[in-house]
């Protein structure tokens, strides 16, 4: 889109223009059909199974699920997801909904 388009974007909470959510969500993925591989997300806390918990908005998990769509529509397979964690983050368990996608490796600074 134009300049004209992004100075009409609201400012988020640390003043900086940005797409709305709702937008942001409804625009078809603009990417190459190869252009992502791997996903590195971040996150409050992870367990080592793949779950993961961030701030509660769904942005990681919604990114990985129209991008695993738009894959699956260019035949490629799914981009691989890896969380990028500290040693105290792992946990035992965290809560998790339908909505949440399933990390495909958790990585500390001494773990993968």
């Amino acid at each position: 889109k134009d300049y004209k388009e992004i100075e009409s974007w609201p400012l988020n909470k640390w003043g900086i223009k940005e797409l709305p959510v709702k937008e942001a969500l409804a625009r078809p993925c603009m990417l190459p059909s190869s252009a992502i591989d791997v996903v590195f997300c971040p996150g409050v806390a992870f367990t080592r199974e793949g779950h993961r918990l961030g701030h509660g908005r769904g942005y990681y998990d919604s990114f990985l699920s129209r991008l695993t769509a738009h894959n699956a529509t260019n035949s490629l397979p799914p981009p691989t997801a890896i969380g990028l964690s500290l040693a105290p983050q792992l946990v035992g368990s965290i809560p998790t909904s339908d909505y949440d996608v399933l990390l495909d490796a958790v990585i500390t600074p001494t773990d993968i």
